[in-house]
This record gives C-alpha cells, structure tokens and sequence, in this order.
C-alpha cells in the first residue's frame, strides 16, 4: 500500500502490480438486495493525439475503487487480469452482483467493452448512450445519468465528505501506457485518480444503499426513474 501527504490530505492507494487479493473488502450479501454490501467505481484517464490528420484517444491509467481501497493500473493486460481476479475472488452470481458506478459509462464503455470476454447484459438508450452493462455477473451502472450532476456537485450535494479536486493537470500532454514504458504520475495526478473514485463508492454507500437497497427498492437507472421507485 502507498501513502501521501497532498495539501494537507492524506491519500492511499495500491499499484495493480503490488495488489494482493487479502487486500479485498468483504463481500457480504446485503440484506434484501441481490447485491454485495461494497461500493465500487471505476474510472480511466485518457491522452489524445493526431497523427496523420487523424485524432486518437488511448487509455494511459485505470483506477477501480472497493470501499476504502484504490487500485491504480496502467495497461489493458493488467485490467483483464484484475478483473478475472475480482470475479474468482468474489464469485458474483445472479443474486449476488457485484455494482460498479462509472460517471460518464458511455465514455468508458467505449475503451473497455472490448476488454471483456462475454458480455452478459447492455441496456442503452442508443446505440451511443449505454445505461448500464454487465459481465460475469459485475453490473457496471452510469452515476451521471442517475444523478445528473458532475462529481464535484455530486460530493457536495451527497454530502460524501470528500470533493472532487480542482487544478491544473494540463490535458494537452500525451500520455504514454504501454508494457514496455508508462509515463510516469505525479502525486497530484494519482490524488485525482484516488478522489474520483472514492466519490463514487461513498455515492453507493450513503445514498444507494441507504434510500434503495435499504428498503428494499429497484435501483432506478435515471433520475426521472427515482420518484417511480419510491412509489
């Protein structure tokens, strides 16, 4: 596990490669859900470049949160592979899901679809505006189209204790993210990774666990799904 001091804000995260599987929460059942009693998000950050007169987008980090624990990868090889260890370790089945936001699914859902050997469930608006996606039993759900707030307003509207952080990452850089060489993170870059993603599982445990599992409720897809669910 690695630790830093950023402005007076203490951060901790694990990089794929030194993860363990003792380092997992538990996954209890929870209650009347058919899901586990964990929050979880995931994230990527991307680079972009031209090339030829020609624009390309490629993933240069991942970061996957389980409660309190981040991990941050920096391939697709090490995806697949952390992957294929969330599911032996948790053996999610059909009343046993494991949930994961992701803010902007359809964004990502365009890097990671392919990433997946099966995919056992896509429901989308179109073809482009994907609501939420399931493999091997693990539900991947869109936290903006349920909220309809970015990640900052969505911390302090919550009241998550944890803010989404402002600065001056400069987007314009290309990123490299290959086997042979990753460019490499500053702690304010790795302190956005953790703090995105941690806002999305304190988002499951004090409002989708509290307000739906709770009680026994459908998890709305949308924001126009929540006065529906109540009723």
């Amino acid at each position: 596990m690695n630790y830093f001091t950023l402005d007076g804000n203490n951060y901790s995260f694990t990089w794929y490669k030194d993860f363990d599987e003792s380092m997992f929460p538990e996954g209890k059942n929870y209650k009347k859900s058919n899901y586990l009693d964990i929050g979880s998000g995931f994230d990527i950050e991307t680079t972009n470049f031209d090339i030829d007169g020609k624009h390309y987008a490629t993933m240069y980090c991942w970061q996957w949160s389980f409660d309190g624990l981040t991990v941050i990868g920096r391939t697709w090889a090490e995806f697949r592979e952390f992957f294929r260890r969330i599911v032996k370790f948790y053996k999610p089945e059909k009343k046993r899901k494991l949930l994961v936001f992701i803010h902007n699914l359809p964004f990502e859902f365009s890097f990671i679809r392919k990433q997946f050997e099966d995919l056992d469930h896509v429901l989308a608006k179109t073809k482009r505006e994907i609501m939420t996606f399931t493999a091997n039993y693990v539900e991947f759900r869109d936290s903006l189209i349920l909220t309809r707030f970015g990640l900052a307003r969505m911390a302090k509207n919550y009241k998550l204790g944890i803010e989404k952080l402002k600065g001056d990452l400069d987007y314009n850089l290309v990123r490299i993210s290959s086997d042979e060489y990753q460019t490499p993170l500053e702690l304010k870059e790795i302190a956005y990774c953790i703090n995105d993603v941690q806002i999305l599982q304190r988002f499951f445990h004090k409002y989708i666990k509290t307000e739906f599992l709770r009680n026994g409720y459908k998890i709305p897809l949308t924001q126009t799904a929540i006065p529906r669910s109540a009723m």
